[in-house]
């Protein structure tokens, strides 16, 4: 039995998981992102989520800093 290659793919986030992201552009070029998990989501989805649209955006890496929040239930 074979598989369809996309289901090998990382699941890509909705418009709604990506709610919740602030966005902010510093003077010197750089990107600041910051996200605040959802209770009880795990940090590493959270972080899986940034990265994303970090790559969706092409930033360069090297000029974005990200800060994830982890809010208790």
């Amino acid at each position: 039995m074979t598989t369809d290659p996309s289901d090998r793919l990382p699941q890509q986030p909705s418009a709604d998981d990506l709610e919740g992201i602030d966005v902010d552009i510093l003077e010197d070029g750089t990107v600041r992102l910051h996200a605040v998990c959802k209770p009880g989501e795990d940090p590493r989805e959270c972080a899986r989520k940034v990265r994303f649209l970090v790559e969706a955006l092409g930033l360069p890496v090297d000029q974005v800093v990200t800060d994830i929040e982890q809010r208790s239930p």
